[in-house]
């Protein structure tokens, strides 16, 4: 109890807390303006990478349900609402079809959540894939 009365210690600054899409930025050295685009790649199913500009081509939209929840991930300030916005996205109409679905041409809401837990957590959580997913992510 005595971290939740830390903010009633005269002298003592609270730290403003920093969003996921802050803590990924840094943590990979993306600049902020490149935080949806690597997240992205990161999280595609494999069998979407070869894909994406076919889909993007047919369709402009397709991806956009995948960035509003990269967005709407970046916002948070920890793990409390993670569930809810990987509800949410599997809620968007967009997010339906049979390539979303059956196909996965899409991102994967499990790579998001491994990759939120790890870096929120500093690196205590396992990656996206294990070791794997840590060395895809400093490349």
């Amino acid at each position: 109890m005595w971290c939740l009365e830390m903010h009633r210690i005269p002298g003592v600054a609270r730290l403003p807390m920093r969003t996921f899409a802050e803590r990924f930025c840094a943590r990979y050295g993306v600049p902020p303006e490149g935080y949806a685009g690597r997240v992205f790649q990161l999280t595609l199913y494999r069998r979407t990478r070869p894909l994406v500009w076919l889909l993007r081509l047919i369709d402009p939209d397709y991806f956009a349900c995948d960035y509003t929840f990269i967005r709407g991930v970046g916002r948070l300030k920890g793990l409390d609402d993670l569930l809810d916005e990987i509800r949410y996205y599997c809620g968007l109409p967009g997010n339906r079809g049979f390539l979303r679905r059956a196909l996965r041409l899409r991102v994967s809401a499990a790579r998001i959540a491994g990759l939120v837990e790890t870096v929120m957590n500093d690196g205590q959580q396992p990656s996206l894939s294990g070791e794997k997913g840590m060395a895809e992510l400093s490349q």
